[in-house]
């Protein structure tokens, strides 16, 4: 092999965490030991994601824009098939490094036609969400039949490896578990007066902030959490503020919802936001009423910013959230133990001072992007020397 090895990393699912994950990857990899490409989707992307972009071309990043849709579309998707192929002819990689559903099927099948050999494939939750909630034939079978053009798997969690494994059947050697990481250099705040920040959404000074950090998707828990509010009565301390940071499909039954149960008192829509730092730097608590989680990168935003949370105890999320040390988790089928708890911790700041420090700590240990990286760092080694 002539030069450094050439990474191309595909992404279709240009926001939330698997873009963020994605874009540390590929900003933080070793540039002495790799050659790095990206090939990218900007449908679906967020303003982060196009800051972020800037970024990586500043560092030398190859960069390919190709558009791909999220849902099936047999002509689409056979358009984009295509233009993959184009692409990874031109860019010729020794790795091809595919994230998210739509990327790792067009990925997949473009590699066997070309013959690229080694093929990572992290699928971030992807087409593994429909066959572990709906139990759809369709998504077991594709996976099922891509399975042999893989590589490597990599999970994101033990959670993710076990749903790769009962999905695929692969052999575990083939499953890598490689936690997210996140770097805390990149979550510090100026100060900033809470006073302008709060006017826009009459937010009083001596309120116990609350912030509810997530997509309005069906997978984030708001109307659950709301409907189980209805149905157990349960009501807030006056103080308590929830502040829902976030856009998406549901916002307009989320908005209804908690006007239907006179909630407005309680709750904040704040919108998507650039300045979501802030927002944690200046809360008191993080919650993440989440049906499932493959890995929820706000549940170490959070720790970063010491800040404990209170979560269900689905999916990934008990690898990351250590019951009464960095948080607490619930059970998913009675959310209205989060008011409850919520109402505890307003009248208990300090036992919330010591578990945010707990929390910090355990993001710096467990969850590093330093680590991250280093361990996808190893699999491209291992990978290419057994390819030798």
């Amino acid at each position: 092999m002539k030069g450094k090895p050439k990474i191309v990393h595909i992404l279709e699912a240009t926001l939330g965490g698997t873009s963020k994950h994605v874009c540390d990857l590929v900003d933080g990899i070793d540039r002495s030991k790799f050659s790095v490409s990206l090939i990218y989707s900007m449908d679906r992307a967020d303003s982060i994601f196009g800051s972020r972009l800037t970024d990586l071309a500043s560092i030398g990043t190859t960069l390919v824009e190709l558009s791909m849709k999220r849902d099936i579309s047999p002509l689409n998707d056979l358009i984009s098939l295509f233009r993959v192929i184009r692409c990874l002819k031109k860019e010729n990689p020794d790795i091809l490094h595919l994230h998210g559903a739509k990327a790792g099927a067009l990925g997949r099948l473009a590699a066997v036609i070309l013959g690229i050999k080694l093929v990572i494939y992290n699928p971030h939750g992807g087409s593994f969400h429909l066959i572990a909630d709906r139990a759809s034939r369709f998504p077991r079978l594709v996976e099922r039949m891509l399975a042999f053009s893989t590589t490597s798997y990599i999970a994101v969690s033990e959670f993710a490896r076990r749903q790769i494994k009962e999905s695929t059947g692969v052999n575990s050697s083939r499953i890598r578990v490689i936690y997210n990481g996140i770097d805390s250099i990149q979550h510090k705040v100026e100060t900033t007066d809470s006073s302008i920040l709060f006017s826009g959404f009459e937010i009083p000074k001596e309120a116990f902030l609350v912030l509810y950090p997530a997509l309005f998707m069906e997978a984030k828990g708001h109307l659950d959490f709301l409907e189980s509010i209805r149905r157990s009565g349960k009501r807030f301390e006056r103080n308590v503020i929830v502040l829902l940071a976030g856009f998406g499909p549901l916002e307009d039954k989320i908005e209804s919802q908690i006007s239907e149960l006179r909630l407005k008192e309680h709750f904040r829509l704040i919108g998507f936001r650039r300045d979501l730092p802030v927002w944690y730097s200046l809360c008191d608590l993080v919650i993440l009423p989440s049906r499932n989680e493959v890995f929820g990168y706000v549940l170490l935003e959070a720790m970063c910013y010491a800040k404990p949370v209170l979560a269900t105890n689905a999916g990934s999320i008990p690898e990351i959230i250590q019951h009464g040390q960095n948080g607490e988790l619930v059970d998913l089928n009675d959310l209205s133990q989060l008011v409850d708890r919520i109402n505890f911790y307003s009248n208990n700041r300090r036992l919330l001072f010591e578990m945010g420090r707990r929390a910090h700590d355990i993001a710096l240990t467990c969850f590093s992007k330093e680590k991250m990286l280093k361990a996808t760092e190893n699999l491209y080694q291992e990978l290419l020397s057994s390819n030798v």
